[in-house]
């Protein structure tokens, strides 16, 4: 017979935790590419995403939309506007 033990996380230790989670997400996963192993459980079509290149793209990507230096488009007129200025 097993016994169940639960316990509270106190809610202002979560986002800890989550950042922790990151954090230790991307260290394995560096080990992973380094020793050239293929991610686990990851589709052979959505590899792609976690190669490195796309990561450090995805990481510029994220340091754009920090610094405010995104804009949107109410629609596709407007964007190929933008690209003709």
């Amino acid at each position: 017979m097993s016994r169940q033990v639960g316990i509270t996380i106190p809610a202002s230790v979560v986002p800890d935790l989550e950042e922790w989670g990151r954090l230790t997400a991307k260290v394995f996963g560096e080990i992973r590419r380094y020793a050239g192993l293929k991610p686990k459980g990851i589709p052979e079509d959505q590899q792609w995403y976690w190669s490195r290149q796309w990561q450090e793209w995805e990481r510029q990507a994220d340091e754009d939309i920090a610094a405010d230096r995104v804009r949107g488009f109410n629609n596709a007129e407007e964007l190929i506007a933008s690209l003709n200025a």
